[in-house]
């Protein structure tokens, strides 16, 4: 469907943006610290990386929005619609119910008095 495809659409353009990839490239650029044990330029090292990636997911949180607006649009516009129609619809729904819980009403009672009939054939 559409929004399947749409969802494969946003997928791989994320991709570029994933946190993992964004992890391991934070911890590849630690390891020569890290062996040497040099705590303050890990720490600076560490405090610059950690600043770039929440300013990269910032940046895709934002575009992620944008890519999704026009579908928030979409919902928004639609919303006023669906409670119309649930308005409109909901009365057939309750007779529905009121016909189905009937409908079981009468299936028990036949049945139950099936069960009598048989039983008392059996015993009497």
């Amino acid at each position: 469907t559409k929004r399947k495809g749409d969802a494969a659409i946003c997928i791989r353009q994320l991709s570029p943006y994933t946190l993992s990839s964004k992890v391991e490239q934070l911890r590849t650029a630690m390891a020569p610290y890290a062996d040497s044990l040099d705590s303050e330029t890990l720490k600076a090292t560490l405090l610059q990386k950690s600043e770039e990636l929440r300013g990269n997911m910032e940046q895709s949180v934002k575009e992620l929005q944008a890519q999704l607006e026009p579908y928030t649009d979409l919902q928004q516009s639609l919303t006023p619609y669906a409670e119309d129609l649930k308005e409109k619809l909901d009365p057939y729904a309750q007779d529905l119910k009121a016909q189905l819980t009937s409908l079981y009403e009468s299936f028990k009672l036949t049945n139950h008095a099936e069960m009598i009939k048989v039983i008392s054939t059996d015993f009497f």
